[in-house]
């Protein structure tokens, strides 16, 4: 648990500066301190705008359906088993404090949400103009993850107890609805 939150809050410091990076070469100190923490250097993307994105690979586990978080058919639902290839997301971080894209494994469809709060998928060539679809990473005292909206500051992204989408609307923060385990994979 203590490995866990230490690589959250690892992950966390590196998002909180990615606009000051410079694309330079990678040390053997620079690619020793991301193995020591967790991340796989190649998973480290440095592009033309000097913005370091982070790519990592994680089963998102619902708190409240007891379930795996799935992309499945292009729908999002908290259904999934541990075996299911479609509960494996693709996290990508695109700035400053901690906030992410959630992607399918093969990065196709991002989890978003709309105008009105409900959970959809969309193309992932949208993403980047459409801020539904980034979300900020809050880790909680009690190891748990929440993953709030940055089109609504009020907005989380929820699983029923039954596997289905919550809409943002009616979820709130210490819900259980609201609450995630991340698995690296």
């Amino acid at each position: 648990m203590a490995r866990k939150l230490l690589r959250a809050l690892v992950l966390s410091v590196l998002c909180l500066f990615p606009c000051f990076a410079k694309p330079t070469r990678k040390t053997s100190s620079t690619t020793n301190a991301l193995e020591n923490s967790g991340i796989n250097p190649g998973d480290v993307v440095n592009n033309v705008h000097n913005v370091v994105r982070i790519l990592m690979y994680k089963r998102l586990y619902s708190r409240n359906s007891a379930k795996f978080v799935r992309i499945h058919h292009d729908e999002v639902d908290g259904s999934g088993n541990k075996h299911d290839p479609s509960v494996t997301m693709r996290l990508e971080s695109v700035g400053p404090e901690s906030k992410v894209i959630l992607k399918s494994h093969d990065g196709s469809v991002c989890v978003c949400l709309d105008s009105s709060g409900a959970v959809v998928t969309r193309p992932s060539h949208q993403v980047k103009t459409d801020i539904g679809c980034i979300f900020q990473q809050e880790h909680t005292s009690k190891g748990y993850t929440r993953y709030r909206s940055t089109l609504n500051r009020d907005w989380y992204l929820a699983i029923t107890r039954d596997g289905r989408t919550k809409s943002a609307k009616k979820a709130h923060q210490g819900q259980r609805s609201v609450q995630f385990i991340e698995y690296t994979v």
